[in-house]
């Protein structure tokens, strides 16, 4: 057979390869049972390997068999599989109420998950490299290594109103497994080691409760997808049980291209009560970078108001901005000096349509790596001000528009939860915290976000969230009020304008700076200073502040070490020939101040928040009191918190993402296991070290010419922080 014709680059001479080609096995069809386990389908007459995978029970009798089809004939095939087991959780709080919970079993089965095992084939002569699952699709919500069961304490018909707190009856391989429930970074894990029979149904009835007072503050999450992306399987209502089972407060959907309003989705589920959203987008250029922009409004008005040759439907975006501008048809090409937006461009389109007018909306710089890096327009921070390299024409932008970075964003998502500790380590720590200190001490005063960025429904990486203080939404109780953040999500996008909040993904920080004269800078919008609105001014140029580090963490989230950055120097990155990076891209230096838990700098006390039915529930808690030098002139600075390896185990299985078992026993949670570690990182405060009443910029620092501050490392950590020093 010859190819089509219009493959690029291929002539009709190379032939396609045939049925049976590899390395491995091609998947010539797939054949799934119905309700009475019947199949049947149609095969080219051969010889085969017919494979079985019934996920949910022990391997089949058999699971594989060689067939043989021949032409104009049935081949029948029976297999027989034993019974499944079936497991039924419900979840309470400390109150005995049902609550909505994660739901994970820990172990191993021999039912391959949908995805695996993998084949890799190469195709078209070597050209390409095709990878696959052999029962489904590779990538397809997956589970981690170690995890044979995610699910949720929400049952949900489809439609209409769910129940919280019970999974309903869930199917799984007969075996020996912990089962782990747990309810996001303010609650207990509840473990329980369970034996699951064939045809039995086990019941476990578990208990979560609320050990960390987080009264003030809302969770949120601003980089969500669903179904609305091409890149999500997740529908609507799956995405919200997700949140509901890690306990979020706020989160705006960010689909790609596409303006959702979940808050149709919550009313339906009824479950307004619990949690809130506002509408956004991700505004999705292909290679300069993705934009977040809410709370934003839903516009549905034809898209030829905009350009009378565009359709007279509704914007299908439903308002997201089109960054690469509506053209008549035949005049969307640089040729006919049409561009795409710039970043500034599209930054000012954002937040021209607030959920509500008059208000702010926030604009987003997503994954910051695939703006300010090789991928996107290769911008150096350590410029003043920072520029781009890239060429405006290589991004279909005007050739004209000179440096493409524009300081018209308000928040950088530094950190992903999607990529576990990769990113942790390699891009928020090693790179993406160096170009924001970098703008910091250059006045480009923006907001530090993590973010999950979750595109699955099993592993979602929710646990990556921002802890902010907003008090016009808060109910009686200190939690937040889902009514009132549904009536003003403005208030949210407030505070992350301001800076009022601390990246997390298990640790609770509060973060207080007080001067001699009792004048009190912190991150909560009560605090009279702190805000690059209202820098905390010193009594004298050299007078060192009173620093109170207050932490609190579920016995599941361990943390050792706390550092403070003053005016963070940083050091750009080298290649493997020692030469600077190309493009430019900043690790952090040492930071000012660290004091560890192994050195007994501080200590970390386990603390009982609740006691419910004569048990205990605990929390870690640590009260860590620093002195602050001045540097001697206006300056910031941010804290980070964090579990380090061999010291804190890391947050599996809550947080199962990168884990690798360090004593051959899933079940043992120890200091030689490595995973995704706990970490917490504030937005900075500032003080006006020089009392005239405003904040001056120190400029760009770097610690290989030790910077304009000049401070001397006060106590150097033992062991380097993960990732600080990545060149």
């Amino acid at each position: 057979e010859a190819l089509p014709a219009g493959i690029p680059g291929l002539t009709d001479a190379l032939p396609l390869p045939s049925l049976l080609r590899g390395p491995d096995t091609i998947v010539a069809n797939h054949f799934r049972t119905d309700a009475q386990g019947r199949f049947s389908g149609r095969l080219p007459p051969g010889s085969y390997e017919l494979r079985l995978n019934a996920p949910g029970r022990g391997a089949g009798e058999p699971s594989t068999v060689s067939v043989t089809i021949s032409a104009d004939a049935d081949t029948v095939q029976d297999f027989s599989v034993p019974a499944p087991a079936r497991l039924r959780v419900r979840v309470v709080d400390g109150s005995g109420q049902p609550v909505a919970a994660k739901v994970q079993l820990i172990g191993t089965d021999s039912s391959p998950d949908a995805g695996e095992p993998q084949n890799s084939e190469s195709v078209l002569g070597g050209v390409l490299t095709v990878n696959s699952g052999i029962f489904g699709d590779m990538a397809a919500d997956k589970l981690p290594p170690g995890v044979v069961l995610s699910e949720f304490a929400v049952r949900d018909g489809g439609a209409g109103g769910v129940s919280v707190g019970d999974t309903g009856e869930l199917v799984i391989e007969p075996g020996s497994y912990q089962l782990s429930v747990s309810r996001g970074p303010r609650y207990s894990e509840f473990v329980q080691d369970v034996e699951i029979t064939a045809g039995a149904l086990t019941n476990v009835n578990a208990r979560v409760v609320q050990v960390l007072d987080t009264t003030g503050y809302v969770f949120g999450d601003f980089h969500v997808h669903s179904q609305n992306s091409p890149d999500s399987e997740v529908t609507n209502r799956e995405r919200v049980a997700t949140y509901l089972a890690e306990d979020m407060d706020f989160f705006t959907p960010s689909d790609h291209g596409m303006r959702v309003d979940f808050e149709p989705v919550i009313a339906e589920m009824g479950v307004g009560h619990l949690l809130a959203s506002a509408p956004s987008a991700e505004i999705t250029t292909f290679d300069y970078g993705h934009f977040n922009a809410w709370p934003v409004a839903i516009d549905t008005t034809a898209a030829q108001l905009d350009e009378p040759s565009q359709s007279g439907d509704p914007k299908i975006s439903r308002g997201s901005v089109d960054w690469g501008r509506p053209e008549a048809p035949g005049t969307d090409f640089p040729s006919q000096q049409n561009y795409s937006m710039t970043p500034a461009e599209i930054f000012a389109d954002a937040k021209n349509e607030p959920r509500q007018a008059g208000r702010d909306v926030v604009v987003q710089i997503n994954h910051v790596e695939s703006h300010f890096g090789a991928v996107g327009l290769e911008i150096d921070t350590g410029q003043t001000p920072p520029a781009s390299a890239k060429d405006p024409s290589a991004k279909r932008l005007d050739p004209n528009a000179g440096n493409l970075f524009s300081d018209g964003f308000d928040s950088l998502e530094l950190w992903i939860g999607v990529d576990g500790r990769v990113h942790q380590f390699e891009h928020f720590l090693g790179e993406n915290m160096g170009d924001w200190f970098n703008m910091l001490n250059q006045g480009i005063l923006k907001t530090f976000v993590s973010n999950s960025d979750t595109h699955d429904r099993r592993l979602t990486s929710l646990s990556t969230r921002n802890q902010m203080s907003v008090p016009s939404v808060m109910a009686a109780s200190g939690r937040p009020d889902p009514a009132l953040l549904r009536a003003d999500p403005h208030a949210v996008a407030d505070a992350i304008i301001g800076g009022y909040s601390v990246g997390s993904n298990a640790l609770f920080v509060e973060i207080k700076a007080q001067t001699g004269a009792g004048l009190v800078g912190g991150l909560e919008q009560t605090d009279a200073y702190g805000s690059k609105a209202a820098p905390l001014p010193l009594g004298a140029v050299d007078e060192a502040l009173d620093l109170s580090v207050e932490i609190q963490s579920a016995p599941w989230a361990e943390y050792d070490q706390v550092a403070v950055f003053i005016n963070g120097a940083t050091q750009r990155h080298t290649d493997d020939f020692g030469q600077p990076s190309s493009p430019p891209r900043y690790g952090l230096c040492d930071p000012a101040l660290s004091v560890e838990l192994d050195e007994g700098d501080f200590s970390r006390d386990a603390v009982v928040a609740a006691t419910v039915n004569g048990v205990d529930y605990s929390r870690l808690q640590s009260d860590v009191a620093l002195s602050l030098p001045s540097p001697g002139n206006d300056y910031w600075f941010v804290v980070l918190v964090q579990g380090r390896d061999g010291i804190s185990r890391p947050l599996w299985p809550v947080v199962p993402n990168d884990f690798e078992d360090g004593d051959g026993d899933l079940r043992s949670r120890s200091t030689d296991d490595i995973g995704t570690v706990a970490l917490a990182v504030s937005n900075p405060i500032f003080v006006d070290a020089d009392g005239d009443g405003s904040w001056t910029p120190p400029g760009v620092q770097s610690c290989d010419s030790g910077g304009l501050f000049g401070l001397p490392l006060l106590k150097r950590a033992k062991a380097s922080l993960p990732g600080l020093h990545k060149h």
